[in-house]
């Protein structure tokens, strides 16, 4: 399963620790305040997305580009993603087309669509009626850090931040997540850095060390759009004429 969170271009394995030295927790606070505030004055996003993965056993190193679509939860309609990727550089290489899309209908199926084999794979992530939380940081499959809770984020990270820096995007808030050692086992990240944009207080980079495969995943977002009508037909990828079509069902 695919693994959303993008080491920065350029950089090495090195440059791409977290910083360590925290200020106040209280700071780190109010910033976790601005987000949620964020995810609630917000019903749709939509957002260009790098995703880059270092992995740091082999030294390889695979960039994806592409765009992502989030409606939070409504009245009217469940909790609803789409990511689409475009392109995919590995290490050196040339950047080719490589159309990877990945939908959750806010229901029970995650969908996977690889179009350079052409099969359809879909996921079973909850049971008729269940309600999950697919964006919950640190615990779906795609942490998308939009919609965030203060209180949830308190409960499973120990929150920092510190005065901003040169290397820092512009215009935007440093904060550190590292998980608690009592949530270790079911937080698929070890420490996540974020930052977040001071004029919508949405996060425009996103950096963290994954816990099972120890690799360093960056993930940016670009050109966001807040609030516009977001295409119904993006969250339920209907399977091609003559596609492979794989079901994975929710005990696999």
């Amino acid at each position: 399963m695919f693994a959303l969170i993008v080491a920065t271009h350029g950089t090495s394995i090195a440059a791409d620790r977290p910083t360590t030295e925290p200020a106040h927790d209280a700071s780190a606070v109010k910033i976790l305040d601005r987000l949620e505030a964020a995810g609630e004055k917000y019903v749709t996003l939509q957002a260009d997305v790098v995703h880059d993965v270092m992995m740091r056993l082999s030294g390889d190193r695979e960039v994806r580009q592409g765009a992502v679509a989030y409606q939070r939860e409504t009245t009217d309609y469940p909790s609803r993603f789409y990511i689409r990727f475009d392109t995919l550089q590995q290490g050196a290489g040339r950047r080719f087309a490589d159309k990877v899309e990945y939908a959750f209908d806010g229901g029970m199926w995650l969908t996977e669509a690889k179009h350079r084999i052409r099969k359809i794979t879909r996921y079973q992530v909850a049971r008729q009626g269940q309600k999950i939380e697919p964006l919950r940081l640190g615990k779906g499959p795609f942490p998308l850090p939009f919609g965030q809770k203060t209180q949830d984020m308190l409960e499973h990270f120990e929150a920092s931040t510190r005065a901003t820096t040169a290397n820092d995007p512009a215009d935007t808030d440093y904060i550190k997540l590292v998980t608690k050692p009592q949530h270790k086992d079911s937080i698929n990240f070890a420490w996540m850095e974020m930052w977040v944009d001071r004029n919508t207080d949405l996060p425009i980079k996103i950096r963290c060390e994954e816990t099972a495969s120890k690799n360093y995943i960056t993930v940016t977002f670009s050109k966001m759009t807040m609030g516009s009508t977001v295409d119904e037909g993006l969250f339920v990828i209907t399977p091609p004429r003559g596609w492979q079509i794989e079901v994975v069902p929710l005990d696999q």
